[in-house]
């Protein structure tokens, strides 16, 4: 282990140090987290669950008749018709965003965005929601809804 500096000589030539008293030789002193590295750390577990279920809904839509999608980016790779490469995606997107903001879980900024992550997908949440609860009366009542050119399905034709 390093020996950390603790006081310069006064005739500024020599540091003078000494080991760390905790922890055993060897191993990096252990310290408890922070409120804001427990915060980010919970908003990441919540937004990665919820993430997880909005892949499964949209899984579950897109091969049982399709679904209206609204994000132009989401819409290109279900165009590929691949349930893989879908959840590939999705998983990857995710699972980058959330290691980056826990790397980062000691910073204040790490704390905002993943706050606004997690009021992200709270959002989704309603949304999926209103989708659930509206758009299966509505396709019965006006079915040439599904040829609009964001209604996506993995069935085939």
């Amino acid at each position: 282990m390093t020996a950390l500096p603790t006081q310069i000589d006064p005739q500024g030539t020599t540091p003078l140090f000494h080991q760390p008293t905790s922890g055993s030789p060897g191993r990096p002193v252990r310290t408890k987290w922070t409120g804001r590295e427990w915060r980010v750390t919970v908003l990441l577990v919540m937004v990665a669950l919820v993430s997880l279920a909005d892949l499964y809904l949209t899984l579950t839509y897109l091969q049982n008749g399709g679904m209206a999608e609204g994000n132009p980016v989401a819409r290109w790779v279900m165009s590929m018709g691949c349930p893989w490469l879908l959840t590939v995606w999705k998983v990857g997107l995710v699972g980058f965003t959330c290691t980056v903001l826990f790397a980062l879980r000691k910073k204040g900024s790490a704390e905002v965005a993943a706050w606004l992550c997690c009021l992200t997908m709270a959002w989704l949440t309603f949304q999926w929601n209103s989708y659930i609860r509206d758009v299966a009366n509505e396709i019965h009542q006006n079915p040439q809804l599904t040829q609009v050119s964001s209604w996506m399905s993995f069935e085939k034709h």
